[in-house]
């Protein structure tokens, strides 16, 4: 075969595929990496942000989401929302959305006032009914009904419908009143003659309730103090009940205090099993709501923490963290054990200082009644933070959380365990994540991490009514 036909047919051919082949390389290689590394910074909540308050730098916190999980909703420039109002209450950590976002402190219609998931609904209400025109927006209330007889058999009642529901609009003035708006020295009021409705935020199931009771007998608002944010038990007084001599309709004594301790422990797999499953019969166990799949809550007698203090003498449990917190009847008491870091980032030519935090965060609200048992309003949250490296080479922080909401009753002296805190699948750090924080360093142990022991939030229980 001649020189040229070899050229021609067998070394152009090779050489040009070749040339295709390293050309396609280098064109696709550098897309598949920015790929993997590509982060996009986006704006949260650096703290609790009530509705129509005017935006600030000091609000404001980054985040790092990889780029298809981005929301076209989300903010990514700090210039798009300074200077402008929250729409709508957000929570630290929360990301930052456009539609949260207005250009003026008074939403356009009442529309932006209604809370997520509530309804706005409007009863009737006069002088009596309505605490003689006090209440207005933002102001909470509760309220009551009386009914008739529905039958011989029945007699009359009153029964407490709903608890602690925001205000919306008096009339149809959406806007909270001042103590002094109108010159006056007292507390603002709405004059009587345009006093005859009231605009309040309820889910569905409350709206129900309302109309059926409105429509069945006499409706009568309560007032809430403005820090009482807690729940009575439920309420149905009927007049026999209320004619009898002995009969008194406290339920609950709001003077009443808890102490409570809070221990964060490891503790053998095995034994915490055998532990659990020899509680006492009528025990309750409650799985978490609201998300925080894992999180199991256990009503135990008060002979449990004798339990875990002798494996803890027998070398099977360690305590970890205690903590001691006091608090009165229906008010919040919070825990947690948790770490916090600082970074900085430029965003859109500013210097944004930020920061996260990884932890466990417990929030206990006790309802503490005159009978023995009291029920535990509990909100959890476990928090963890993968660092994974950014196209610039710097490590950003990416949050992962899972909450959980449980109401566990309790007579009085039993403890609540808390299991699944950290579970195996929260503690697998993904490919392109290179450093994954769950919890200050060295609570989680490598006995943690094999699954021979298991992280457990313990919560004891002491009413002292002064």
């Amino acid at each position: 075969m001649s020189r040229s036909r070899i050229l021609r047919y067998y070394v152009i051919p090779v050489a040009i595929g070749l040339l295709i082949t390293a050309l396609a390389y280098r064109a696709l290689a550098p897309r598949q990496v920015s790929t993997m590394q590509q982060l996009v910074t986006v704006l949260a909540a650096a703290q609790d942000i009530p509705a129509k308050a005017l935006i600030t730098n000091s609000m404001l916190a980054t985040r790092q989401v990889p780029a298809n999980m981005v929301d076209p909703d989300m903010v990514t420039q700090p210039q798009e929302v300074l200077g402008k109002y929250a729409a709508m209450p957000m929570v630290r950590g929360e990301f930052i959305l456009k539609s949260k976002i207005v250009s003026v402190a008074t939403p356009p219609t009442l529309s932006y006032d209604i809370p997520k998931g509530l309804r706005a609904m409007t009863i009737r209400v006069d002088e009596i009914t309505g605490v003689a025109g006090f209440p207005a927006p933002g102001d909470r209330i509760d309220i009551i009904g009386t009914f008739e007889p529905q039958n011989s058999t029945d007699e009359r009642r009153t029964r407490l419908i709903v608890q602690d529901i925001p205000i919306l609009a008096v009339g149809q003035n959406a806007v909270p009143v001042t103590a002094n708006q109108g010159g006056g020295s007292g507390p603002k009021t709405t004059p009587l003659g345009q006093y005859t409705s009231l605009t309040i935020a309820v889910t569905p199931e409350q709206a129900a309730a309302i109309a059926l009771a409105e429509d069945s007998g006499k409706l009568q608002v309560l007032l809430r103090p403005a820090t009482d944010l807690g729940f009575y038990p439920p309420a149905d007084v009927t007049q026999s009940q209320l004619f009898k001599s002995t009969w008194t309709p406290e339920l609950y004594r709001t003077e009443a205090q808890l102490e409570m301790s809070v221990v964060l422990m490891e503790v053998d797999t095995a034994s915490l099993s055998d532990l659990l499953q020899h509680l006492p019969a009528g025990s309750e166990s409650v799985t978490g709501a609201g998300g925080g799949e894992g999180f199991y809550f256990h009503e135990t007698p008060d002979t449990t923490w004798n339990s875990l203090n002798a494996l803890v003498q027998a070398g099977k449990a360690k305590v970890i963290d205690e903590s001691d917190i006091t608090t009165i009847n229906r008010q919040t008491a919070s825990y947690s054990r948790s770490a916090q870091a600082n970074y900085g980032q430029q965003v859109g030519g500013l210097q944004m200082n930020s920061w996260v935090e990884d932890g466990i965060f417990l929030d206990i609200t006790p309802v503490i009644y005159t009978t023995p048992f009291i029920d535990m309003q509990m909100n959890l949250e476990l928090q963890s933070v993968d660092w994974v490296q950014s196209a610039s080479q710097a490590a950003v922080p990416v949050l992962n959380d899972r909450r959980a909401q449980a109401v566990v009753r309790i007579n009085e002296g039993e403890v609540i365990l808390v299991t699944g805190i950290v579970r195996p699948q929260d503690l697998q750090k993904p490919a392109n994540v290179l450093e994954r924080d769950i919890l200050p360093s060295g609570d989680i142990s490598p006995a943690v991490q094999s699954g021979s022991r298991q992280l457990l939030l313990v919560i004891l229980s002491r009413r002292d009514v002064r």
